[in-house]
């Protein structure tokens, strides 16, 4: 089988693009392959060109591993099925406009003013018309992509360019992802970083629904749906920010054994 590579500098780091993922190599891996830029090559082709160019690399088994997976097709995911909303190159554009936000006190202020409003605003939704839960959908949507949009500014703030945002199907249930297919090259803080700001993101844009329920009922209603959505990405349970929260702080790649989906999508 053969496999398409697409190589690239970006802030002194060279990132490999492959299919459906991605890798950030080493600066020698990413000069070797910068020649076969776009271009079909067999994975024994590949070995031979990488183990020329850098025989003393111990990375290597693993990145050739990965790209073995990639091409077999063996590997699994949870999102099984995935369509691009917002072009990698918008979502780059945003992110890199909004990445002040990112910061750990814009975070916290975030989150906690979110939570806050709920305290002080929060009624419970009554009897609304079929025009209200209309909007109710549209605004709760928005905050979904507040959320994915925070994921990415958290990798901006890091210095790595963030992917494409869309929708896939998790097992049978759509949801919204960000593609940070690049946070392995992160120190754990700036990973904790990324895994918590869709979720600060989203409270913040769920508090601010709160306040404006007080008179909108359409509002209210997604105030309380985005805050739903809140606590179900933080459960450790399922592939979404708290399971990737929980091994950025334990310092693990993954809770179960090596057989499921790979890092490298926020999943709401």
């Amino acid at each position: 089988m053969t496999i398409s590579l697409a190589v690239s500098e970006h802030a002194g780091q060279w990132i490999l693009r492959t299919g459906a993922r991605t890798f950030v190599v080493p600066d020698r891996v990413g000069r070797a392959l910068a020649s076969r830029q776009e271009e079909e090559i067999s994975l024994p082709a590949l070995r031979r060109t990488l183990t020329k160019a850098c025989p003393a690399d111990a990375d290597l088994s693993g990145l050739l591993v990965a790209l073995a997976d990639e091409t077999s097709g063996s590997r699994r995911r949870a999102l099984w099925l995935r369509f691009p909303l917002i072009p990698a190159g918008v979502v780059v554009r945003v992110a890199a406009r909004v990445r002040p936000l990112a910061a750990w006190p814009m975070l916290i202020a975030a989150g906690v003013s979110g939570l806050a409003a709920f305290v002080w605003f929060a009624e419970l939704p009554g009897p609304l018309a079929r025009s209200d839960h209309l909007a109710a959908l549209a605004l709760f949507v928005l905050t979904a992509l507040w959320h994915e949009t925070g994921h990415a500014a958290a990798l901006a703030r890091g210095g790595l360019p963030p992917g494409a945002i869309g929708v896939g199907l998790l097992f049978v249930m759509p949801v919204l992802y960000a593609d940070v297919s690049l946070l392995g090259a992160l120190g754990r803080i700036d990973r904790v970083r990324v895994d918590l700001a869709g979720v600060a993101f989203q409270s913040g844009a769920a508090g601010l629904l709160c306040f404006l329920g007080t008179w909108w009922p359409a509002a209210r209603l997604a105030a309380w749906i985005a805050l739903a959505a809140v606590a179900w990405s933080l459960l450790p349970f399922i592939r979404s920010d708290g399971y990737w929260l929980l091994c950025d702080l334990l310092g693990v790649r993954r809770l179960q054994p090596e057989s499921g989906q790979g890092r490298g999508l926020a999943v709401l």
